[in-house]
């Protein structure tokens, strides 16, 4: 009987701890995550572990938010080549925040702050156009990984209704697709790369800055510019998972562009609150099965 009772409080003991981890693994943010943004003293790219600062790099240019990361950071300017002189050029960093003496110049896209890569291509969103134009453009450009031979996606909808919209884009590896949001906007849509929607989900608050997909869980995470702690996470269903400050990092409202090092892990299924609430049921049910199985072979 002692022998039975203790393999029912082992296994009891594993599939409590099972499920436990499978319920902290969808909350914990175990990835880099890369930010770009500004204080009063300056532009610079961040990495963020956990709700902490890992690191704060002086950008090697200044204006570089949107970002791309896979296998390094490649940041664009927020300006095209047409319409000023500066802040129209990114740099290249290594995933540890290393400075290069590589540079990128874009010269179409118009005002850009967030940007995503799929490894092959990276991609932004305008939210004002090349040149002298004015108004706001909401248009989704690919471009190659050295942010050159731009070329227009699909308009994403996103053409705001104040002189500050930026749209930020994130890429889902899982099925090819663009995940956007913008600052004016609720909304976050998923379209294909043709521009064609596959589903959306509304946040219930404007103010969207950086969204970015983490790969090792298959979850969005996003700047809500209007609350605090404003680092929030979803699954991409459209339920809100958490919500974090960050550690650290003094101007958490600077914050414009981020991403998650694509190609960091193979994305897994996040389960749904039911989803975990139950696995952990099954398991408190197997050990009371095996308990009574052991009292019958005693």
């Amino acid at each position: 009987m002692i022998l039975q009772t203790g393999r029912a409080s082992f296994l009891l003991a594993t599939i409590l701890f099972f499920g436990l981890a499978v319920l902290s693994q969808a909350h914990a943010q175990t990835s880099n995550l890369y930010l770009t943004g500004y204080d009063n003293n300056g532009t610079y790219l961040y990495i963020v572990r956990g709700g902490n600062l890992i690191t704060q790099i002086p950008e090697s240019v200044g204006g570089e938010f949107a970002i791309a990361v896979s296998g390094d950071v490649r940041t664009t300017g927020m300006l095209d080549t047409t319409q000023a002189t500066n802040f129209n050029q990114g740099a290249q960093y290594g995933l540890d925040g290393t400075t290069t003496s590589i540079r990128y110049a874009r010269n179409v896209g118009g005002r850009m702050e967030d940007g995503t890569t799929d490894g092959l291509h990276n991609y932004a969103a305008s939210y004002q156009p090349s040149g002298s134009g004015s108004g706001f453009t909401g248009i989704v450009y690919s471009f190659d990984r050295n942010w050159q031979n731009g070329d227009r996606l699909f308009d994403s909808g996103f053409l705001g209704t104040v002189d500050f919209n930026p749209v930020s884009v994130t890429c889902d590896a899982t099925n090819a697709s663009l995940w956007v949001t913008s600052w004016d906007s609720s909304m976050v849509k998923n379209f294909s790369l043709d521009g064609t929607v596959l589903g959306s989900f509304d946040l219930g608050h404007n103010h969207n800055r950086a969204l970015a997909l983490d790969g090792a869980d298959n979850t969005l995470w996003l700047i809500n510019g209007s609350s605090f702690p404003p680092l929030e996470q979803w699954d991409k269903s459209g339920h809100y998972i958490t919500s974090q400050s960050i550690t650290g990092l003094a101007n958490q409202g600077g914050i414009q562009g981020g991403e998650f090092n694509i190609f960091q892990s193979t994305p897994a299924a996040t389960p749904e609150p039911g989803s975990s609430a139950l696995l952990v049921g099954a398991g408190l049910s197997g050990v009371t099965f095996l308990r009574r199985r052991a009292r019958k072979t005693v």
